[in-house]
């Protein structure tokens, strides 16, 4: 087997285990993958490897080893001139700082992402930056209207 198809085997098992919940053979896939990818020196499979780990760190509630590899995608996206790949790292990081209830952080990413989407013509990426997006407007102003409503039940 080739060592891109090693790799992109890599990452679908890696993926499957998380499904299933069975993180710790996920990130021993990501790993794998990673690994490979930087043996190789193929850097856009190192940057989807990475943004794979964060994704997976950001499930297991690890933000910080999340925000870490999810930043070092971004980084060797935009290195590399990958542009759809910095939308998707930009795109998780928003997750990760969404997951973590800093949603104008979140939102500050997912309108990055919204940008780059908007100049490649992605209709996916385009699709998926807008949904990020609403879903963090949503989450900001709803977080203050609990926060109001916790408020005036608080009155006499």
């Amino acid at each position: 087997m080739s060592p891109v198809k090693e790799i992109t085997a890599l990452n679908n098992l890696g993926s499957v285990y998380g499904y299933q919940g069975n993180y710790e053979q996920s990130v021993k896939s990501f790993e794998n993958s990673l690994s490979l990818a930087r043996e190789i020196e193929s850097r856009v499979d190192e940057a989807q490897a990475l943004g794979n780990l964060g994704y997976l760190y950001k499930l297991k509630k690890q933000y910080d080893k999340s925000i870490e590899a999810q930043q070092k995608s971004l980084q060797i996206s935009r290195v590399i001139g990958d542009r759809a790949g910095e939308t998707v790292a930009l795109g998780n990081l928003g997750a990760v700082y969404g997951s973590q209830g800093q949603y104008e952080k979140a939102i500050d990413y997912f309108k990055q992402s919204l940008a780059i989407a908007k100049e490649i013509g992605s209709s996916q990426d385009l699709f998926l930056a807008r949904v990020n997006l609403a879903l963090g407007y949503f989450l900001l102003y709803w977080t203050r209207i609990v926060k109001r409503w916790k408020a005036i039940a608080k009155l006499p």
